[in-house]
């Protein structure tokens, strides 16, 4: 993004709105998912990750303790690489197996407890454009900054069995009624317990509706840009 401007990083509830994006999340994608958990799935939620040149990375968390308010005791999510990852774009990076300890201890603002992130065997996922990657909401991830002259985009499609429900209007629904877009935020109220939960591992921030083509409005509800100081881009990267 521009210096002393606003940097768009995370796009949400999109799939509606794009047919081609849902008849491949409706298709392949979908099918692999049902494979690996065994039963059929269906969508809690979706996004887009930006990453634009200079955007920051995040501290170690788990997604999963942002779906706490939900009944679903599975999630799975496919990651599909838009770009190259690497460690110069700030690539994902991940602890191999730790997603069978379930959630675990947390500092105050939902990243893994720091002494726990120091015992982890980091890896990074050096995946190419249209590579997925399958990993559950219990896996630990970190990224950096991204200090490339490119992108590090990716979507992020995270699934929940079909007998556990489905419950994507009643995620978006709750994370806007916490984390609103800046436009419905209602001055001097307290946001940081809803950034603590949806926006884990990041620095503070200011969000604020994007326009996104021709769209309906209802398909960027959940878009979000964050502010960036005026000597350096500081924009944040949650995954």
């Amino acid at each position: 993004g521009p210096m002393g401007g606003r940097q768009l990083y995370r796009t949400e509830n999109y799939i509606p709105y794009h047919p081609g994006l849902r008849e491949l999340l409706e298709g392949k994608v979908i099918d692999a998912v049902s494979d690996l958990l065994g039963e059929p799935a269906v969508l809690f939620k979706e996004k887009i990750n930006w990453k634009f040149k200079g955007a920051g990375g995040f501290g170690p968390h788990q997604d999963s303790p942002a779906y706490c308010e939900f009944p679903q005791k599975t999630f799975l999510s496919a990651m599909i690489s838009a770009d190259q990852s690497t460690m110069e774009n700030g690539c994902l990076e991940m602890v191999r197996g730790k997603h069978r300890n379930g959630i675990v201890p947390q500092n105050s603002d939902g990243t893994i407890r720091t002494d726990l992130c120091e015992q982890y065997e980091w890896e990074p996922l050096l995946v190419g454009p249209a590579d997925i990657c399958f990993f559950s909401a219990d896996t630990p991830h970190r990224s950096g900054r991204n200090n490339s002259q490119g992108s590090r985009r990716a979507h992020f499609l995270t699934f929940n069995p079909e007998s556990e429900g489905r419950h994507r209007e009643a995620y978006f629904a709750e994370k806007r009624k916490k984390f609103p877009p800046l436009f419905e935020m209602e001055p001097g109220k307290d946001y940081s317990e809803g950034a603590r939960i949806y926006n884990a591992g990041t620095t503070p921030c200011i969000v604020t509706p994007c326009t996104v083509g021709s769209a309906p409005s209802s398909s960027v509800e959940s878009t979000e840009a964050v502010s960036v100081s005026e000597e350096e881009d500081t924009s944040d990267q949650t995954a």
